[in-house]
C-alpha cells in the first residue's frame, strides 16, 4: 500500500504589480490508500541564475495541512521544469497576467520520490 501520494490538479499563477508570480496549487492528498481531501497551499515562481541562465523553479509555502510533505516543491519543479521542460508564459487569455498548468495523468510518490503516471481508464 502507498503511503503518501499528490495527485496534482492545477497550478494558477498570476503576475502582481510588483513584477512578482503568484498564485495557488490544488491537488488531491492519498494517504494509506484512501483520498483524503482536496488541498491547496500558495505557490510562487522565482527566477535562479546560474551561469547567466534563468531557471523557473516553483516555490510551494506549506501550512499546517502540509506538514510532512516538504519534498512537494522538489518533485514540482522536477517534472515541470526538468521532465517536461515547460516554460512559463504569462501572455495569454487576452493579455491578462496569469499562468495555468492543468496536470493530467500524473502523480507523485513523495515517500519514494517516483512521478508516476495514471492508468487509462476504459
Amino acid at each position: 500500500m502507498n503511503y503518501l501520494m499528490i495527485y496534482p490538479d492545477v497550478l494558477l499563477l498570476e503576475k502582481k504589480a510588483d513584477g512578482s508570480m503568484k498564485g495557488e496549487f490544488s491537488f488531491d492528498v492519498e494517504q494509506y490508500g484512501l483520498r483524503v481531501k482536496k488541498m491547496s497551499c500558495p505557490a510562487e515562481l522565482a527566477y535562479v541564475t546560474h551561469e547567466d541562465v534563468n531557471f523557473p523553479r516553483l516555490i510551494i509555502h506549506q501550512n499546517e495541512d502540509l506538514d510532512g510533505i516538504g519534498n512537494l516543491g522538489h518533485i514540482l519543479n522536477v517534472y515541470l521544469f526538468r521532465q517536461l521542460n515547460v516554460e512559463p508564459k504569462f501572455e495569454l487569455n487576452q493579455g491578462r497576467q496569469e499562468w495555468q498548468y492543468y496536470f493530467h495523468e500524473v502523480y507523485f510518490d513523495l515517500i519514494k520520490m517516483l512521478i508516476k503516471t495514471k492508468a487509462k481508464s476504459d
